[in-house]
This record gives C-alpha cells, structure tokens and sequence, in this order.
C-alpha cells in the first residue's frame, strides 16, 4: 500500500500469492479502500474453496465494523458472557511472536464491569472467521506472546451480498453501519484462542484462592471436628446397641421361660378341667342317685304310713268288737301286741338298712 501511494495509489502490476504451502499457492490481488488495504483472490473459485491467502470482502468489511464498535455483548462459550465498552479500536493489528511479526483482523481497547477487562488489561485482540479459520502455529504464536485473542464467526445473515466487481463505497459503508447496529444491540459470539491473564488479575487471584484455601482450611477442621464428634456418638450408639442386645437377649430368655411355665399351666390346667367335667359327671350321677333314693325313701314312708295306719285301723276294729260286741261275734285269734308293733319297726328298718348301703358318705 505505502509502494502504491508513491504512484498516486495505482497497481504497481505484480502478481502476489497465498501464504499457501508451495504447491499450493493461490495468485491474488491486492485491493486497497481508503486507508485499508487487503488481498483477494483472482479467482473466484479459489476463494470458495482455499483455506488462506485471501481475503474477501465479507471478511474485510466484517473487520472494519467490529474495530469500529462502540460497545457489544460478548459471547465466549465455555469463558462466559461480557458486557465490554469500547474506548479504542483499529484493524491489522501489528503483533511480534517469536514465529515473526502477524497482524491480527481487529484490536481493542475496552472497560467491562466484569473482571474481564482486569483479567486482559483492558485489551483484546480479534481475528475473523469467515473462510479459514486461525492456522494452530499462528494460535500458538499468540499464546506464547501471551495475547488476549478470540475469534470471531461471521454469521450468513452478516455476509456481503454484493460481488467484487458490482461494489461502491457507499454499498460497504451501508452493510458497516448495518452490522455494527447490529451487534451493538445484540451480540457478538466467538472463542478464545488465547487467554492472557494480567499480573494484577493473577495477584488477584491469588488472593482470592488464599482466601478460599482458608476457608477450605477452616472448613476442613470444622468437617473434622464434627467427624470425630460422630465417631464419638456412633462409638456411643454401638455401646448402647451392644448393651440393648444383652437386655434384649436377657428378656428374650426371661420370655421363653415364661412361654415354658404358661405351656405347663396350660397343662395343668387341661388337666385340672378334666378333673372338673369327671367330677361334673359323677356329680350329675350321685343326684341323679340321691333323687331316685329320694323318690325310693318317698314311696317307702307312703307305704310305711299305709301300713301303719291299716294297723291301727285293725287295732280299733278289733277293740270294738272286743268291747263293744263280745258276744255275737266270736273272738279272732291275735297275735300279741308286742309281736305286732316289733313287726312293723323291723320292716322299716330293713328298708332304712337298704336305702343306707346305696347312699355313700360324700352323698
């Protein structure tokens, strides 16, 4: 670019290749807009399908826009999400590696009310992603010169639509301004290829990390406080169980015996029962015995009385007869009075003597 000035900006008529392998290097032109300058493929079929050398417009005026943000919403993956003001940007970035001299897409300089701007200084650089993405010897470059880097996708909605040779300046300064609204209210999505982290950061961490170590610290002697204060309690409870056991086994032993003694109360007491209906029984049969003696000892009075009334009956007939009639009727031959009242007595005594030897003593 600085050669083309010198001739008032006109090609200088010189064929420029790709950084590709040899071999397979890609002829390229260079392009210059304004104070920017960039290479782009001579064939079009090249920069659909290389993977470096060129650059295409959607790339150039990608990086345009987001050098001149004013501020955005970063999307990092895995790294988080950053609210960043920009206070500085620039495009082709010049940075030293121990590889040589790159020139990044994009740089920034921003303020962020996270600790993103204290963890990168306060500065960022940005590569594009449109085509080809960031070579790994270029990636590992950036992180041994111990760069903030990301890279940012060019997303199909933000492509230039228009082919290189339909271009105007007022077509690219339209499709600028469009991503840059865009991106200022929404959101800029990307990765980070090299996560530098500033001294002050890292001394901040530091802190952070030797005050989380002592609270670890002091959590651990507090987790170990406690732990031997359950081993305390569980040793106590394995004594208590151990103790429980003894009684349990204790009542367990007094339960059975208890259990034997009741089996032979039951035993006895089936015995007992036994006893009691053969008692029943020969109860029942001694009344039985008793009412008919009863009715036997009834009947026998009936007859006794009977008797003992016939008798005096005949006793006071033959006494009138005796007194009364003595000479019309001739006199019966009687048995002596003694005779008859011995009868009598000794009838009844033998019945009484009979009932006697059916009634035991219990009855």
């Amino acid at each position: 670019m600085q050669e083309r000035k010198k001739y008032g900006g006109r090609p200088l008529g010189k064929t420029y290749w790709s950084t590709h392998k040899p071999g397979k290097r890609k002829s390229v032109k260079h392009v210059q807009k304004g104070d920017t300058a960039f290479f782009a493929y001579i064939n079009g079929a090249d920069d659909i399908n290389g993977d470096g050398g060129g650059e295409s417009l959607t790339h150039q005026l990608f990086k345009e826009a987001i050098a001149g943000l004013s501020g955005t919403k970063l999307k990092l993956g895995n790294a988080g999400e950053y609210e960043v003001s920009i206070t500085h940007g620039q495009v082709e970035k010049e940075i030293q590696t121990s590889d040589g001299r790159y020139y990044t897409d994009a740089y920034w300089q921003f303020n962020s009310p996270s600790d993103l701007g204290l963890r990168w200084s306060g500065e960022v650089y940005l590569e594009v992603h449109h085509t080809h993405a960031v070579p790994p010897q270029k990636q590992e470059g950036f992180r041994q010169a111990r760069l903030p880097v990301i890279e940012i996708d060019v997303p199909q909605i933000l492509e230039y639509p228009i082919a290189d040779e339909n271009t105007t300046d007022p077509l690219e300064a339209a499709h600028v301004s469009r991503i840059k609204n865009m991106l200022q209210k929404g959101f800029l999505a990307g990765r980070v290829i090299s996560d530098r982290r500033s001294i002050e950061y890292l001394e901040q961490e530091v802190d952070r990390l030797g005050l989380a170590l002592h609270k670890s610290t002091q959590d651990l002697a507090e987790a170990e406080r406690k732990r031997e204060g359950a081993l305390a309690r569980l040793r106590a409870a394995v004594e208590l169980e151990a103790r429980l056991n003894e009684k349990i086994s204790s009542l367990t032993q007094q339960v059975n015996a208890g259990a034997n003694a009741i089996a032979d109360l039951t035993r006895s007491l089936s015995a007992e029962k036994e006893s009691v209906q053969k008692l029943s029984v020969s109860l029942s049969d001694a009344k039985k015995t008793i009412k008919a003696q009863s009715g036997e000892i009834r009947l026998f009075n009936y007859v006794s009385w009977g008797f003992l009334a016939l008798m005096i009956g005949l006793g006071a007939f033959l006494l009138y007869q005796h007194f009364f009639s003595p000479n019309e009727v001739a006199p019966l031959p009687t048995a002596p009075t003694s005779q008859v009242q011995h009868a009598a007595p000794s009838a009844v005594a033998a019945k009484a003597k009979q009932a006697a030897k059916h009634v035991g003593p219990s009855q």
